[in-house]
C-alpha cells in the first residue's frame, strides 16, 4: 500500500469520527449544554484551541477515536474553564434532551451516508444488467445448467434489475443453508433454478457470493490479444509482449479472452506450452502459472501469469444507464442507504447466531487497507467507501453496550421508565463489561487483519 493510501486511509477515519461527534456536539449545543472539549482522536494533542463559549477543540495523534465532553456528564468537572452558575450541564438537561444528544452522533452517520450515496446518484451511473457470463466448473450454477446469456430477473423472488442488486441479494444469504431460487430469462423463456447451499460462505473472509456460485457477469468476448504485460510475472519471464495473440495452449485452439482465462486459472504450477503470432510470425514458448488464492474460495488456488486485454466495446442491451434527478437522486440514496442498514443488520444478527464466523471481521488495519484501496481507485470509489464506512460506524454505535449510544440510550430509556437513574455501582460495572467486551471485539479483529496480512 503506497503512502498515498494510507495518508487517504487515516483521512478518512478522521472525517468520519469528526463527523459523528459533530453530532454530538451540534445536539449539545442545541439543547444549552455546555461543551468541555470536542476531540478528535485520543493520545497527545497536536493542535488545540478554544472558542468564545469556553469549549476546547482538540486533534489528537491517534485518529482511531474522538469524543464530547459535556460539563456535568460524569461527575462535577474539574475543568479550568471559568463557568457561570447557570451553565447548563448535560446531567441537568431533560431526559428527552440527553437522549437526543446520545443518538445524534448515530444519526449524523446516517444522515452523510444518505448524502454521499445521494451525491454519487446525482452524477449518474451505468451499471451491469444481471446477465451471467458461462458458469465457472464443478459450481452450482454449472450443475443447474445456467448458460452465457441467461439473464437473471429475481433471487427468491425479489426483482433486481443490475448486477449489484444480484450481489446484495446474494449476501443476505451467507451464513444459510437451504436452497437460493433464481428466475431468469433465454431466448424470452422464464426459467428457475434451486441452488443448494449448506452453511454458505459462513466462514470465509470478504465472500464473493456470485463467484461462490459460479456466476460471472458476462463479458464481452474477443481475440486473446495481448494488450498489458506485467513486470515480474510469469507472462514476462516466458518473452510474452503486449501486442502478442495467442493462437494456442497445449495445442488447443484458443477462440476468445475466456478460454485463455479458464485455462491459466485452472492450471497453477503447471507447465504450459503457448503459441503466438508476434508480427506475422508463430513462436512457442513456456510458462507455469504462479499460483494465487481463488477470491470465492481462500483455500482453493488458481493460476495467475500476469497479463491483460484492450477493453471491448459493450452492447447496450448488457448495461443500465441511470441519470437521476436532484428528487430521484435523493430517493435513490435513502434506498441504498436502506439497504446498507439491512445488509450490516443482516450480518450482525448471523455473527451473533454463528451463521457468520468472526473470522470475517476485518479491524482498524483491515479498514486502513480498505480505504487505501478505495483511494487509490478514483474519487468515486472512495466516497462509496465513505459512505460504506459512515453506516457501519453510526450502527456499530447503536449496539446496546453501555461503553457506545446504544447501550447509553437504552439507560436513558430505563431511567424514563423507572422514574429514576440506574444507580451508579451498576452503572460502572456495566460499563466495566461492556469495555472489556468491545476490546475483545477489537482484538479478534485486528487479530484477524494481522493473520491476513501474514
Amino acid at each position: 500500500m503506497s503512502l498515498f493510501a494510507i495518508l487517504a486511509a487515516l483521512l478518512c477515519l478522521a472525517l468520519l469520527i469528526f463527523w459523528h461527534e459533530l453530532g454530538h456536539f451540534l445536539a449539545a449545543r442545541a439543547c444549552g449544554v455546555f461543551v468541555e472539549r470536542f476531540s478528535v482522536g485520543f493520545g497527545k494533542s497536536i493542535l488545540r484551541w478554544r472558542d468564545k463559549r469556553g469549549t476546547e477543540f482538540c486533534l489528537a495523534i491517534l485518529p482511531f477515536g474522538g469524543y464530547v465532553r459535556m460539563y456535568g456528564e460524569d461527575s462535577p468537572s474539574d475543568t479550568d474553564t471559568a463557568i457561570s452558575a447557570n451553565v447548563k450541564g448535560f446531567n441537568q438537561a431533560h431526559l428527552w434532551q440527553r437522549l437526543a444528544i446520545v443518538l445524534a452522533g448515530p444519526a449524523a452517520n446516517i444522515l452523510l451516508t444518505w448524502l454521499v450515496l445521494s451525491l454519487l446518484s446525482l452524477q449518474g451511473t451505468t451499471q451491469l444488467r444481471p446477465f451471467v457470463d458461462q458458469p465457472t466448473p464443478a459450481t452450482p450454477a454449472l450443475k443447474a445448467n445456467l448458460k452465457r446469456g441467461d439473464l437473471v430477473v429475481s433471487v427468491d423472488n425479489k426483482s433486481i434489475a443490475t448486477w449489484k442488486e444480484l450481489e446484495l441479494a446474494l449476501v443476505s444469504r451467507i451464513g444459510e443453508s437451504g436452497t437460493i431460487l433464481l428466475n431468469f430469462t433465454r431466448d424470452g423463456v422464464l426459467l428457475h433454478k434451486q441452488l443448494k447451499i449448506e452453511n454458505w460462505l459462513s466462514d470465509t473472509h470478504q465472500p464473493h457470493p456470485s463467484a461462490a456460485l459460479g456466476l460471472m457477469p458476462w463479458q464481452p468476448q474477443g481475440p486473446p490479444l495481448l494488450a498489458q504485460v506485467l513486470e515480474d510475472s510469469a507472462a514476462s519471464a516466458a518473452g510474452l509482449l503486449p501486442g502478442d495473440l495467442v493462437v494456442s495452449i497445449d495445442n488447443k485452439p484458443i477462440a476468445n479472452q475466456s478460454a485463455l482465462i479458464d485455462i491459466v486459472r485452472s492450471s497453477p504450477g503447471r507447465l504450459l506450452r503457448i503459441d503466438v503470432e508476434r508480427t506475422g510470425k508463430l513462436h512457442r514458448l513456456e510458462l507455469i502459472p504462479a499460483s494465487r488464492p481463488s477470491a470465492h474460495n481462500p483455500d482453493k488456488a488458481h493460476g495467475f501469469i500476469g497479463v491483460g486485454f484492450a477493453p471491448l466495446p459493450w452492447p447496450g442491451d448488457k448495461l443500465l444507464r441511470q441519470e437521476p434527478g436532484i428528487l430521484s437522486a435523493f430517493y435513490t440514496g435513502a434506498t441504498n442507504s436502506l439497504a446498507i442498514i439491512k445488509l450490516i443488520g443482516i450480518s450482525i444478527a448471523k455473527l451473533v447466531t454463528g451463521e457468520i464466523a468472526f473470522s470475517n471481521l476485518s479491524g482498524p488495519v483491515g479498514i486502513v487497507k480498505f480505504a487505501g484501496d478505495s483511494a487509490e481507485s478514483g474519487l468515486f470509489s472512495l466516497l462509496a467507501f465513505i459512505a460504506y464506512m459512515s453506516m457501519s460506524l453510526g450502527l456499530l454505535n447503536l449496539l446496546p453496550l453501555p461503553i457506545l449510544d446504544g447501550g447509553q440510550a437504552l439507560l436513558l430509556i430505563g431511567e424514563g421508565v423507572a422514574g429514576r437513574p440506574l444507580a451508579e455501582i451498576w452503572r460502572t460495572m456495566l460499563m466495566r463489561i461492556s469495555m472489556v467486551m468491545l476490546l475483545l471485539l477489537m482484538f479478534v479483529a485486528t487479530f484477524n487483519d494481522l493473520i491476513r496480512l501474514w
